[in-house]
């Protein structure tokens, strides 16, 4: 063998769990992309019913319960047909026969827009992989030698937390009544049931909501206290490190295990038996180990937001802080801290804007604060907790402890507020996602910076470094270079997205069931050039308030009816925030930078009240780019249609949003011949009392040489138009399509 290959598998040998770290994420990358998520379950295969453990878990909502086979995958008991009493006992633990008939098990809802909620990811994240809806008489409660021993070994710790859980809640409330139990609870457990959501609200907008999230910090105090205390003991070196590790174990036992804390436990855990064995050991190589056994336990935990940040902050601290104290020596002399805040922010600053668009810079600083409340709120509160449940008498004796705490959570709240009461851009800034491709270069550029080996080579090497700029920001300017309409999946409603070049514009908002507002921010959309509101109808109207809040809007176009109620509204709204806002009557064009708009009211409509009135005066847009076009005819019927194709600029059109959600009061076989789209979008909602959309107008739209796309069976649907080309992608597959929100 070489020298070099001897170097070679040196190098190999000492970054083994780094390798087998980054083949499991291949791995789990693989099995997700070409795996899938849960399909729904096969009737003919269901068993007639399922013995398990049952108990409540920390992140379940209210009527929900987690249930364990004792062969299979892990389920989602919904209880909502069982009196809360019967929730509750089963929430602390039971061996449960689950009696099951066609229907019961189902797989959790899909999102049907892109960057919304979806529950299935979640839950899969969660190892949960379906949803059982019990009826109250399928449940049994069963004697415990009626499962095996392996299994009742598997669960006995779930039954156990579940106690301990239940006894510091008691404990707490006893100690520091309900004003700030619940707050202590979240700090110890995560469980924040306790706090309300205007509380918690404040939390995440001063930006210290994480203190609420048991994760590595809350673990590393319990790993600080258990130290410090076995370290008076005339205890073996081997043997504190064991125990310290046990201790971390039975912590992350009662906060349920959850991805951060699991981490956490992993992480510290290795570190902790590696000393006890006196084997050499990398924090770095400990964070790659934890989050190799995470993925193979479950690769879907990649979906679980929680476990993300996580590795994040710690991936942070073990590289990012050494790194800005190596390359700035100022940094050296700042509290330990400062730096960690500093370099947790630095690394979670992408990710944070792009999984809750928000981000608050006096959050950095209050993180400080709270961190410290924190780790005293934790002490305290485990130290009332053990002494109250070992020796009840003793609650008497915890008055100092209790009032310490409690103006230790004082303090916490007084810091949320103060955090959520700051103005933009010191307090909470509302921020759209980053693409993906700008957080890569967001880390590449971080990187080099802090990395001075490569920092001088980018600097010697200035042409080929110049050119990989050049090529990421011609990538850039080729992807602004063509016409995307996403059409939101907003239910028996309509809501639109047009991007072209650097025109952004907002057709409708929908219902207001679905937030509109948010899924913009989810697609990096945080100011739009243009709102159009066809007409005030709620189905069209009612989810563009929070949008106008929420968003800069330069402009908003509606039609000039005054009869039209809602429109009126909708226009008190935007003029409430300064923005201008454009009646139209009749025919108008604009020409908004690369995008050229037709707008059409029909004034002959403009006449009264009624529903047929306000849909014919819908305002109709034309949206013509150098790519193609597409027309969007808000809920005109067969009367206003045949006067708008003969009007000029509303010919042959690319894609069409059909009117009035495919109802059989428009789209007439003449009229759609004249417009001749290539793609019709029908938004409608899944299962409506109105019967959209027409049998009718659906072959209507087919014999003209349309695709059909259905909202209540594609989900959201976006259309790529790049010189002339289309390309059409939808969010559900057939197999989601009775499965999504």
């Amino acid at each position: 063998m070489t020298k070099r290959m001897k170097r070679i598998a040196a190098a190999a040998a000492k970054n083994t769990i780094p390798l087998l770290f980054c083949l499991f994420l291949l791995l789990s990358l693989i099995r997700i992309r070409f795996g899938g998520l849960p399909s729904a379950p096969d009737a003919e295969r269901m068993p007639e019913y399922i013995d398990g453990f049952v108990y409540d878990a920390i992140w379940n909502k209210n009527g929900q319960l987690l249930f364990l086979p004792e062969a299979g995958d892990a389920l989602l008991l919904s209880c909502t047909a069982l009196p809360p009493e019967r929730i509750e006992t089963l929430g602390r633990g039971a061996y449960l026969r689950v009696t099951l008939s066609e229907g019961t098990i189902t797989v959790p809802d899909t999102a049907s827009n892109p960057g919304a909620f979806d529950q299935r990811q979640y839950l899969a994240g969660r190892g949960v992989k379906g949803i059982v809806m019990p009826a109250a008489g399928a449940l049994t409660c069963l004697p415990k030698t009626e499962l095996s021993l392996w299994f009742r070994l598997r669960t006995f710790y779930l039954r156990a937390a579940a106690a301990l859980r239940r006894n510091m809640n008691d404990t707490l409330q006893t100690a520091l009544g309900e004003q700030y139990a619940g707050t202590a609870i979240a700090v110890l457990t995560g469980d924040t049931a306790g706090i309300t959501e205007e509380e918690m609200q404040g939390y995440r907008d001063s930006g210290i909501a994480h203190v609420m999230a048991v994760s590595g910090m809350h673990a590393g105090f319990v790993q600080n206290l258990t130290m410090r205390l076995v370290s008076r003991k005339k205890i073996g070196y081997p043997a504190r490190n064991l125990f310290c590790a046990a201790v971390l174990l039975l912590f992350g036992c009662i906060a349920d295990f959850s991805p951060s804390v699991t981490r956490a436990v992993l992480q510290n855990g290795y570190i902790l038996i590696a000393k006890a064995l006196k084997k050499p050991c990398k924090s770095q190589n400990a964070l790659c180990a934890a989050c190799a056994l995470q993925l193979a336990e479950n690769p879907y935990v990649l979906y679980n937001t929680g476990f993300l940040l996580s590795y994040a902050a710690a991936a942070s601290i073990l590289v990012i802080k050494p790194a800005l104290a190596k390359q700035f020596f100022f940094f050296r002399k700042i509290p330990d801290c400062i730096g960690v805040g500093l370099a947790v922010n630095l690394g979670m600053l992408p990710l944070l804007v792009t999984f809750f668009n928000c981000f608050s810079p006096v959050g950095i600083l209050a993180t400080i604060f709270a961190a410290k409340l924190a780790y005293w709120i934790c002490m305290l509160g485990f130290t009332i907790w053990i002494a109250g449940a070992a020796v009840p008498f003793l609650m008497m004796i915890v008055k100092i402890p209790a009032f310490l705490i409690s103006s230790a959570l004082y303090a916490l709240r007084q810091v949320s507020v103060a955090g959520a009461g700051l103005p933009a851009p010191v307090g909470p800034v509302q921020l759209p996602s980053i693409p993906a491709g700008w957080i890569v270069l967001y880390y590449v550029f971080l990187f080099l910076l802090l990395n001075r080996t490569c920092f001088l080579f980018v600097k010697k090497h200035v042409v080929l470094s110049a050119f990989c700029v050049l090529l990421i920001l011609t990538t850039y300017v080729l992807r602004k270079n063509r016409t995307e309409i996403l059409f939101f999946d907003v239910g028996q409603g309509f809501s639109a997205l047009i991007r072209t070049g650097n025109v952004c514009g907002l057709i409708d908002g929908g219902d207001g069931k679905t937030d509109v507002s948010s899924l913009l921010f989810r697609q990096g959309v945080g100011t739009l050039d243009f709102i159009l509101l066809t007409h005030g109808h709620a189905d069209h109207a009612e989810g563009l308030y929070d949008v106008l809040k929420e968003h800069r809007v330069k402009c908003l176009f509606v039609p000039d009816n005054p009869y039209d109620a809602g429109v009126y509204a909708v226009s008190q709204a935007a003029a409430a925030q300064n923005i201008e806002v454009i009646r139209i009557r009749g025919t108008q064009e604009y020409l908004l930078g690369d995008l050229r708009i037709n707008l059409y009211a029909n004034e002959a409509f403009m006449i009264s009240e009624e529903e047929s009135d306000v849909n014919n005066s819908s305002l109709v847009l034309r949206a013509v780019s150098r790519d193609g076009s597409v027309l969007f005819p808000g809920d005109i019927e067969r009367e206003a249609e045949s006067l708008l194709v003969r009007s000029e600029g509303f010919g042959k059109t690319d894609v069409l949003a059909v009117a009035h959600h495919g109802s059989d009061t428009g789209s007439e076989a003449k009229n759609i011949s004249i417009i001749s789209p290539d793609y019709a979008i029908i938004s409608v909602g899944r299962k409506n009392r109105y019967g959209h959309p027409s049998e009718r107008v659906t072959k209507t739209l087919e014999d003209a040489g349309a695709e059909v796309y259905r909202s209540d069976l594609c989900g959201a649907v976006r259309i790529t138009i790049r010189k002339g080309t289309l390309h059409l992608w939808q969010k559900l597959k057939m197999s989601d399509q009775s499965e999504c929100t």
